[in-house]
């Protein structure tokens, strides 16, 4: 009886995807060890490298496809992110005239690179925008802003990945 419970447990843990601690969860094992140096932002918005730089740490962690290292040595892969352009632009008017809505837009380059230098495939451009509302009070309106910068960096490195993994599963 305990054998057959101890197969009926191993077979459903073999098909949750459960893995036991320390195998790896990567696509291909050859690029599981990614390093991120900081995104470059190549726009005059303040603080959007630390954001996506923020984001894309803990999208690795979230994912448990591949483990961030901190060192070029240690990786199997580097991933450059570059923020090439960001926009906040109004997208609806009210009744009066006055702006309703903004509409935050960030467009970003993802490379992947093996240890030794060269590119893993075609670099990537990535584009996400989130629309927030416009409030009279500007401490709230900027609190909003802010949250749409958040989710649309959040989106962004989701995507990065997808499009990371994407590019190592069709590899040979």
């Amino acid at each position: 009886m305990k054998l057959v419970l101890a197969i009926l447990l191993s077979c459903l843990l073999c098909g949750c995807g459960y893995h036991l601690t320390g195998q790896e969860g990567s696509l291909s094992g050859q690029y599981s060890r990614l390093f991120i140096p900081n995104v470059s932002n190549q726009t005059s918005e303040p603080y959007l490298d630390s954001i996506l730089t923020t984001q894309l740490s803990r999208e690795i962690a979230r994912q448990n496809k591949h483990t961030e290292v901190f060192s070029n040595d240690s990786a199997d892969a580097k991933l450059l992110v570059r923020i090439r352009d960001f926009q906040n632009r109004a997208v609806s008017y009210d009744s009066n005239d006055d702006i309703a809505e903004y509409q935050v837009s960030i467009t970003v380059d993802a490379e992947l690179f093996e240890r030794t230098g060269q590119p893993v495939g075609k670099p990537q451009t990535i584009k996400w925008q989130s629309v927030y509302s416009t409030s009279d009070d500007k401490m709230s309106q900027s609190d909003a802003e802010q949250a749409a910068v958040r989710e649309v960096c959040q989106r962004l490195a989701i995507e990065i990945f997808f499009q990371v993994d994407s590019l190592i599963q069709t590899l040979p």
